[in-house]
This record gives C-alpha cells, structure tokens and sequence, in this order.
C-alpha cells in the first residue's frame, strides 16, 4: 500500500479520488433514500392500520348496537312474551311466524333459543333441551345482572347439537313478563362467526400477509381474516393485556407490527398484525434500481473524469518533464503556457526561474575563469618560499656577524609574518598563533617608530585553543597605528579577549579619536557592507566574518575625540577536540 501511494501517478489519484467519493455519495444518499422511503411507507402504514382498526370496531359497535336493538325488539315482543307464558305448550303459528322473521332479520344465525327454568326451547322445530343446573343459574344470573341490556358473551360452543359450528358468538337478554327483577326467561342469540367476515374484509386497502381479528374479553377468537400460529396470537395477548396497543414483536422468524384497540360496547379486542417484510415489498426492487443508476452515474462521471483530468494533469506532466530536463542539464528547457490560470502561472514562474538559472550559472562560470585566471597569474608571480627563507635567513647571519642584532630580529620576524601569510592549508587558526603574527608584526612597527608607539596583549591563555579568522587581526592593528603615529605623540595599543556565548576580541589605542558624524558614516557602512575609501581594512574584515560565519558576528567600532578608538570583534566558539603542533611550531587541529 505504501509502495502503491508513491507509484501511482497523480492523474490516477485524482480519478480514484473522484470515484470513491462518487461511491461514498451515491450509496449514501441510496441508502438514505431507501430507508426514508422504507420508513415513510411503514409510518404510512402504521396509521392505517391504526384507522384500521378503528374503523373495524366502529363497525363491530354498530353492528353489535343493531343486533341489541333487535333483541330487545323481540324480549319485549308480546308474541315472545305469550310463547313464554305457555310454554311447555308448542308455539302457534304466528310466532312461528314472527321467529323466523328474527332469524332472517338477525343475519348469519346459528340459532335462537329461548331457556326458562333449565330448559331449553327452539321454537323453529319445537324442540326442548334439557340444561345443566349450572347453565341455567348462569344465564339466569346474567339476565338479572344485565336486566334489560344485551350481554355479549363472545366465543362460545354452540348450546344445540355438537355436529354444528366449532364455535358461536352468542348474547343473551332477560325476558320479564312483569316488572320483576328477575326474567321469567332468557332470550339467547348464537351468530355464525361469519358474521362479522364483512367487517374484517371491509374495503380497506390491505397489504400481503396481514392479519385481522376479534379476540373476546376472554381472549377467545371470535372471527381473523386468517389463520395464524399459536405462539404469535398468545404473544399478542400477553403485550395488549400488559398496556401496549401499538407494538413490534418477533415470530417464527419473523417481524410483526401490531396495532389493538378494546372495544368499550362489548369489551372485545380488534386487532390487525402486519408482517413487516411485506410493509415495503418494492424494497428489493428499489434497491436494485439504486444500484443501477449508481453504476450507470459512475461509468458517465468516470468517462467525464477521464477526459477532465487530462486537462489538469497534462500541463503538470509537461511541468515535469520540463523540470527533469532541466536536471539532467538542458538549461535551454523552456514551456508555453496557454492559459492564464494556475497552471500557466506555474509555467511562466519555471521559465523566469530558468531564465534566473542560466543567467547565474553563466555569470559564476565567467567568474569562475576570472578566479581561475587570477590565480594562475598568482602562482606564476608566487616566490619559493623556501628561496625567500634561506635569503633572509642569509640576511639575519649577515646582520649578526656585524653585530646588528635588532636588524636581525626585524627580519626573523618578517620571515615568520611572511611564511604566515602565504601559509594556505588552513583558514582558521588558533588564537595563540594569530597573537604570535601580531606580535611580530609590532615588533617590526616598534622598530620603525620606537618611543611613539607600545602596546599590551592581555588574553587568558585559557582562550588561545580557540580558532580565529587567519590574519584577522593585523588590518585592526595597522588601522589603528597608520590613522594616529602621526596625530599624537605617543600611540598605545591593547589587545584584550574574553567569551560569554561569543569569542570577543577588542583592539583598543590612545589615538586621536573620530569625530561623531565620520564615526556614524562608517557605522552605517559597517552595517551596510559598503566599503569606504581611507578604512578599507575595517570593511575587509567586516566582509570576511560576514561571508563565512553570517550573523550575528562581525565587528563593532565606537570611538571619542581625543579619547581614542575601540573595535570590537564578535566570533563564532570554534574549539576543534584535538589540537597538535607542527615541526614549525604552529598550531594544527
């Protein structure tokens, strides 16, 4: 992977680049569409169904409502009252009339019975059926508790014969031939449980796998729509009887919403159960639809893509082929730009950096040879220091067999300033060798003016390890003796050194000073690097620090009228760890 993020070009990048976030987008707001649509269709749903079954128990109220006004109709009949005061005697031929008048205006009727005592009486075949005790008390305790209302007992088996339906959904009213509390007889419906199919299959749009059905207060089954497994109709149950009319539940693998509602007329439960996977069974189709038109918008954005990020790559390739010409050493590499934007200014900017290029380079090659010129002028006019040696070495003998002793000493130490000078091996020396030069070179000076000049070395020999610019001190001290020997009788000289995170090295004389505005002009030129005509060792050595060391080192001059002159160096700590000495004496690291 690594390897693969440095290999691969960065026209490849910006397509894989555009195409991942292609897919991030297209799957997002896929994902996001589908799901918003899924959930919009199941909350759509939800309320239906929650109209539903509301619906269903309206019509179960108005239906249960008639059935009662019918019943009451017939307790209260006087032809049912006169059947009830002659029983056991048959019923005659106008009640028979009347009863199956009841049958046809009640419906899908399993039977109508009437019970008095502990029997019971279908006056359709004149039949008589003996009841048990406790069936008896119990519609006759239940007419007397209910008194002239209806009561709805729900799901029940059937009072007649065992060959008829599986179950019933049977009411009951008390028949009172006076006005007593207790009914002389009881009126008792059973209702086929097809009778209530029209309300469940009413013309409400249905989706697949979606269950309807009334549940008495008994959590009986009066009537579904279809069949459902046992567990998932007990689980039902248990959460509507807990509190929740509305919730989700698990069965045989599958999910279920659930949407209840109690019926406070009979106190029956409609509910309606819909199998959530079928909620939103264009989900499969939607999301193939998404995916297609995900691959198809990315095989047009890849195509547009391709061809865009030549656009954008092509000049950069061109911008790197030129660069790599440029490396390999073709300085005559230059570009076209056609355009105005950030590319053409990249463009323009590499031909004013390559035009900058050879210009330099032609100008450090011209400088080049002058250098090169210059130093072999040097070293053809270059004496043998060897020759020179033994010349003055000659001289010095010469001078001492002659008794010239402080002649001889002036040229010992001009043979040493000289050998010193046009030593080349090294171009920092220790600070011990550097005071050594300039001790020869005042000593020479001594000779030369005697009385009007001495001077002082104070430096730690702790400090002579350090190394120092070669013949960086001897421009200072001849500065400070040529621009006084002749304005005041005597000039004295102190060199003085000491280090914090600086080594600093001060030059101090008795001389005449500078005046305010010509000390000023030469610390701006300082400061400046401008080099000025009468201090030309000043600016010499401010250059040299300059150029090899770079801020914040260089040096400082304040001077006072006839007080005399200060110049300050500020160097660099170089301590090389092992310092030796050569056969001459000198300090080599």
């Amino acid at each position: 992977m690594h390897y693969l993020r440095y290999r691969i070009n960065f026209r490849f990048k910006i397509i894989i680049i555009f195409l991942v976030f292609l897919l991030i987008s297209s799957f997002s707001v896929g994902f996001y569409s589908f799901y918003h649509a899924r959930e919009t269709v199941r909350q759509s749903q939800r309320e239906s169904m929650a109209e539903l079954v509301n619906l269903i128990t309206m019509n179960i109220d108005i239906r249960i409502s008639s059935l009662n006004r019918q019943m009451t109709q017939g307790a209260t009949s006087l032809l049912v009252k006169n059947y009830v005061r002659d029983l056991p005697m048959q019923a005659n031929e106008s009640f028979r009339e009347y009863y199956e008048a009841m049958l046809q205006a009640f419906g899908y009727v399993h039977a109508i019975y009437i019970i008095q005592g502990d029997r019971l009486y279908e006056p359709s075949n004149d039949t008589t059926q003996q009841l048990t005790a406790e069936q008896a008390e119990a519609f006759i305790e239940g007419a007397t508790k209910y008194g002239e209302s209806v009561h709805w007992e729900g799901a029940l088996e059937p009072l007649g014969s065992e060959d008829l339906p599986i179950h019933v959904v049977r009411a009951y009213r008390g028949i009172f031939l006076e006005d007593n509390r207790v009914p002389d007889a009881v009126l008792v419906l059973e209702l086929e449980p097809r009778e209530f199919d029209g309300i469940l299959l009413s013309n409400v749009t249905a989706f697949p796998r979606q269950y309807r059905m009334i549940v008495d207060r008994d959590n009986r089954l009066i009537d579904a729509n279809k069949r459902m497994v046992d567990s998932l109709f007990n689980e039902i149950i248990t959460r509507f009887d807990e509190g929740e009319q509305s919730f989700d539940i698990n069965a045989d693998g599958n999910n279920y919403y659930v949407q209840g509602q109690y019926d406070g007329l009979t106190g029956w439960r409609t509910f309606s159960i819909q199998d959530v996977a079928s909620i939103f069974p264009s989900g499969t189709a939607l999301i193939q639809t998404i995916l297609v038109f995900t691959a198809i918008s990315i095989t047009l954005s890849s195509i547009v893509v391709i061809f865009t990020s030549l656009t954008i790559t092509r000049p950069i390739k061109r911008l790197s082929d030129a660069m790599n010409d440029f490396r390999l050493g073709f300085f005559d590499t230059r570009l076209n730009p056609k355009g105005s934007d950030e590319m053409g200014q990249l463009m323009k900017s590499f031909n004013f950096m390559a035009d900058e290029i050879d210009r330099l380079i032609k100008e450090v090659y011209i400088v080049e040879m002058a250098h090169q010129q210059a130093e072999i002028h040097a070293l053809e006019a270059q004496i043998n220091p060897h020759f020179l040696y033994n010349t003055l070495d000659t001289i010095k003998w010469a001078l001492i067999e002659r008794e010239a002793y402080d002649l001889s000493d002036i040229v010992t130490a001009l043979g040493k300033m000289l050998r010193y000078s046009i030593d080349e091996r090294q171009r920092e020396v220790p600070l011990a060798r550097e005071i050594e030069s300039i001790n020869d070179y005042l000593r020479i000076q001594l000779y030369r003016y005697e009385t009007r000049l001495s001077y002082t070395i104070n430096i730690d020999e702790d400090l002579f390890g350090y190394h120092v610019p070669k013949q960086i001190l001897q421009p200072l001290v001849e500065n400070a003796i040529v621009h006084n020997i002749d304005n005041v009788s005597e000039v004295a000289i102190e060199i003085t050194a000491s280090v914090t995170d600086l080594l600093i090295i001060e030059i101090r004389d008795s001389g005449a000073g500078i005046g305010d505005e010509k000390l000023l002009h030469i610390q701006n030129s300082l400061m400046n690097h401008r080099t000025q005509g009468q201090h030309v060792g000043l600016f010499n050595v401010q250059r040299r620090i300059s150029l090899q060391y770079g801020a914040p080192y260089g040096l400082t001059i304040d001077s006072q009228m006839g007080q005399g002159s200060i110049v300050t160096l500020r160097l660099p700590l170089v301590f090389p760890a092992k310092q030796t000495t050569n056969k001459d004496g000198d300090y080599c690291s």
